[in-house]
Formats: C-alpha cells, sequence, structure tokens
C-alpha cells in the first residue's frame, strides 16, 4: 500500500523502452507500482523528425522510442559537421575547438554555419540546456488497494534555448497543485512553475494484458 505514495527518480539509467515497449518483462508495473520520473537527452516520442519506418507510433504498443535513434544521429552529424570545411580536425583539441562552436539550426541539428544563440556545449564540454532533454512521467492506476495491470506514461520536453529558470508568483491553483499528494498534481504544478516544459503529444495509456508482438 505505501509504495504507491513513492516517487521513484532516475537520470538516463532507465531506458524509455524498459516502461514502454519492453514494460510486460522489464517493468511490470503491478510489482512496481510507484511512480517514476526518468530523464531522456532527446525526445522519446518523436513524430515528425524522422522517416515513416523509425518514427514513433502512438497506435502502436510495442513502438520503440525515439531517443536513441535520435541521440546517435546527432553524434554522427556533430562529428561531420566538425570536420567539414577546408581540412578535417588535426587533432583531439581542435575537435574539440569546433564542437564547442555548433549550434543548432532551425530543424534542431548540429551546425556550424547556423544562425542561431543556442550553442549545443557548454564551454565545459557538457550539453546546453533546451538542445533536447526531455522528462517521461509514469504512473500507475490503482483501484482501492489493487494495483491494476495499467499506467499512464506521459512526456515532457524543455523549449530550446530555455537556459534561464525564472520562479514566476505563485498563484492559488499552482499552491493547490503543489499540495496535492497523490495523482499528478506535484508534476503539473512543475509545469506550471517553470512553463519552458511543454508536453509531448497527449497521454499515453499502457495496458499490461493484450497479446502484443515483439
Amino acid at each position: 500500500m505505501q509504495t504507491r505514495h513513492f516517487v521513484a527518480v532516475s537520470g538516463d539509467a532507465i531506458a524509455f523502452n524498459t516502461v514502454y515497449r519492453d514494460r510486460e518483462v522489464t517493468w511490470p508495473i503491478q510489482d512496481l507500482p510507484c511512480k517514476l520520473i526518468f530523464f531522456c537527452h532527446l525526445n522519446p516520442v518523436e513524430e515528425k523528425r524522422l522517416s515513416k519506418e523509425t518514427r514513433f507510433s502512438r497506435n502502436d504498443p510495442a513502438a520503440s522510442g525515439t531517443e536513441d535513434l535520435l541521440l546517435a544521429r546527432d553524434i554522427v552529424a556533430a562529428l561531420v559537421q566538425a570536420n567539414e570545411g577546408d581540412r578535417p580536425c588535426a587533432d583531439a583539441d581542435e575537435l574539440r575547438e569546433r564542437l564547442l562552436a555548433l549550434r543548432l539550426d532551425k530543424e534542431g541539428n548540429p551546425s556550424l554555419t547556423a544562425d542561431s544563440e543556442v550553442k549545443l556545449f557548454t564551454e565545459d564540454g557538457n550539453r546546453s540546456s533546451g538542445t533536447g532533454e526531455h522528462v517521461v512521467w509514469l504512473q500507475p492506476s490503482f483501484k482501492g488497494q489493487r494495483t491494476k495491470p495499467e499506467a499512464t506514461l506521459e512526456v515532457f520536453g524543455r523549449q530550446r534555448g530555455a537556459d534561464k529558470w525564472a520562479l514566476p508568483v505563485l498563484g492559488a491553483s499552482t499552491v493547490g497543485l503543489l499540495g496535492s499528494p497523490l495523482g499528478q498534481g506535484p508534476f503539473l504544478a512543475a509545469s506550471a512553475l517553470f512553463p519552458e516544459w511543454m508536453p509531448r503529444g497527449g497521454p499515453l495509456h499502457l495496458d499490461y494484458t493484450s497479446p502484443r508482438a515483439r
């Protein structure tokens, strides 16, 4: 009973496919009935930036997430961009300099020529805020004391270039959400406090009983 009050928080150690595509084996919700928040480097439910064969499909309960594909694509694109020009990079130091000069173009792709203020990396080599990070929120469903074989999953993405955190004045509705111990309250309150985080599509309703192709 007490488990339903827990909220487990993880970085990128838990993959989107663990709780979505492979959930019946790797994240059985009735055995792990706590809420879960975890991080993705890029959008795990991308429906536009990829080909029809690789984009995420909300109608397919066995669909693979897109974060790892987008991340691999960005890594290759960054290396290609950094080695374009008159000649490729001569050494690791020059590669570092060119990678630090990369910016995101209007399509969100790494570029040395993009007219953008959004740098892909900070001076210390970390990825800049607002360059693709997403948060996933998994919520079990309960009926009385029983955990139902279903859950709701939502994905929130931070807006490009949102590198400043601003704390607005709290309204009564936001305070009410913060005080809610169960359900979506705390996460909705966080969205109200930091409006640069936006939902990526509607909630995904997960079923743990229907047969699915693997």
